[in-house]
């Protein structure tokens, strides 16, 4: 049988015969034909075993009518009888003595028990790269934060061929910067990414079998044409923990930090003040249309009732959800027990099954003077505000108690907080008149809190109860209640009162009964049910219907 004769890839040696390997594919690329344009001459390959030995593969045009069909990148399989020859290649992308071939003889099945790394990362560190202890005779794989990037460069290289790049500055967990060079498609794909996710603040950057350059005595990194493979900001491990680490060690304040969206980059005091509309909580409720608004409020509570955390696809970090796979053994028997997988929610996604890390998604209430709001803050800001992974604290609690809704005590010092919150209003809100909006970025900045409480135009909340919005509802909506609503409406007519330009600030307030309590009644409501029109006798129904529990001395 084939499965009893499986060999690492370091045990192939010259008296090797007949023998079979189990293996991932990590990449794949065609090779042109260089005598003939746009014929593909060979499917060039990079094998990992499960040991993360890697090792070069080709399947040659002749052998293409077998083969070409069963391999993908990412796919293991297991493949008897590969031809391997001795690495004679004038571009060695790894320094092993032996290459493999797929060829008439070669058997490849699909192989669903590869026990292997999922990308078999082996980073070189910045100072051994710049120190030249990194060969350039080979593949390297590095991973930096992106400091800096560079518009696209029309160029000629010293061939005379006409191409394009950019530039980008890498640094370390030691501080250490390096510049890279991305050519062409990989300038694409880079590009790509900045132009869909310019709010991003923190950018981290794998590359995998990447090549060093020395030049006149400087040493850089660049991507290798066609075998380097690019990961950005992924929800990998390696990803994640370095992003942790480095927003540690830097101390990146919200105040400070800039997003990736412009090489000159806009900075918050401009994305919050300038660039965005600005709107009360209560107003939002009246946009009808797709936008991104500024509001500022306090974190009044976590939504207790709403899981917060999840298992996302580090591909595209939508949810991904258990399933069942019946997979074939090595021998090509059926008779297999089933295995469970994670597959990927979201029908866009390359991927079927799936890698998955846990990724935070909490709900929270946020207040200011004219209403209240459930947003959803995500992975990205919460991870900053925290230092600490989702998955850190799913150990922690999980530990301890097998309640999957249990709050962590780390999230008691988001409340009483005051933020500035830049939320996407979607079709789905407009559409539906559904209220639940998603956190782009927040900042604490009190300097930006300050100017955007100066755009505030409405009466203070302990002055609210006589200034309810008239408006004019059917009995139906009359008699539902405001159950369901997420914010309270004052009536833009209504004159303010005399002293309002005398306060400092209107949410600047004289603490009330209210204040001085934790409310038993959480406001909170359904992201899912349609927006409900207040009355004043609702209102003054909600206020008075309020338990309050004292709040104990420290």
């Amino acid at each position: 049988m084939e499965g009893k004769n499986i060999i690492y890839l370091n045990d192939i040696d010259g008296k090797t015969r007949a023998f079979t390997i189990k293996v991932k594919v990590v990449r794949l690329w065609k090779r042109s034909n260089p005598k003939k344009a746009g014929e593909t001459w060979a499917i060039d390959m990079v094998l990992m075993d499960e040991k993360g030995t890697k090792m070069q593969a080709t399947v040659w045009s002749n052998d293409f009518k077998k083969h070409e069909k069963i391999l993908q990148q990412n796919e293991c399989y297991t493949v008897f009888k590969p031809r391997f020859d001795k690495n004679n290649q004038k571009f060695k992308h790894f320094d092993t003595k032996y290459v493999l071939t797929f060829n008439l003889e070669t058997t490849i099945r699909k192989c669903n028990n590869f026990i292997g790394p999922t990308h078999g990362f082996e980073f070189s560190t910045f100072k051994s790269i710049k120190n030249g202890g990194v060969s350039s005779e080979f593949r390297t794989d590095f991973i930096g934060y992106v400091e800096e990037w560079f518009a696209r460069e029309d160029t000629t290289t010293r061939y005379g061929k006409q191409s394009y790049k950019m530039d980008l500055i890498l640094r370390d967990l030691e501080g250490i910067a390096l510049k890279l060079t991305l050519w062409e498609e990989y300038c694409d794909q880079m590009q790509e990414y900045i132009s869909k996710n310019k709010e991003e603040e923190h950018i981290v950057l794998i590359v995998q079998f990447g090549s060093v350059h020395d030049y006149k005595g400087t040493i850089n990194v660049a991507n290798a044409y066609y075998i380097t493979k690019l990961f950005i900001n992924e929800r990998n491990e390696e990803i994640v923990n370095f992003k942790r680490s480095y927003i540690g060690k830097a101390s990146v304040t919200t105040s400070t930090h800039r997003s990736i969206g412009q090489s000159g980059v806009t900075s918050n005091e401009d994305e919050f003040l300038h660039n965005t509309t600005f709107s009360t909580i209560r107003q939002i409720r009246e946009i009808a249309q797709v936008m991104h608004v500024i509001v500022v409020g306090t974190v009044m509570a976590v939504d207790k009732d709403s899981e917060w955390y999840y298992l996302g696809c580090e591909s595209c970090n939508c949810k991904a959800s258990p399933s069942l796979q019946f997979p074939e053994d090595d021998n090509g028997s059926d008779d297999v027990d089933p295995k469970e997988v994670l597959v990927c929610t979201n029908k866009k996604c390359k991927r079927d099954v799936v890698p998955a890390v846990h990724m935070y998604k909490v709900s929270i209430q946020v207040e200011d003077c004219t209403g209240i709001v459930n947003l959803t803050l995500f992975d990205r800001d919460t991870v900053k505000l925290w230092g600490l992974s989702a998955k850190q604290l799913v150990d922690k609690y999980l530990q301890v108690s097998d309640d999957e809704k249990t709050i962590p005590a780390e999230f008691n010092a988001f409340i009483n907080k005051k933020y500035a919150f830049k939320i996407h209003v979607k079709k789905y809100n407009v559409d539906n008149k559904v209220d639940g909006f998603s956190i782009n970025k927040l900042v604490d900045d009190p300097a930006i809190i300050a100017k955007l409480e100066k755009k505030f135009d409405v009466v203070p909340f302990e002055e609210f109860d006589s200034m309810i919005l008239p408006t004019t509802v059917s009995s139906s909506q009359s008699d539902a209640g405001v159950k369901d609503s997420k914010s309270y409406a004052v009536d833009d007519s209504t004159p303010l009162p005399k002293n309002y330009e005398s306060r400092k600030s209107p949410c600047d307030l004289k603490r009330t009964l209210e204040d001085s309590n934790d409310l038993d009644n959480s406001y909170s409501v359904s992201s899912t049910k349609s927006r409900k029109i207040e009355t004043k006798e609702d209102i003054k129904a909600q206020m008075k219907d309020k338990l309050l529990i004292p709040k104990l001395e420290k």
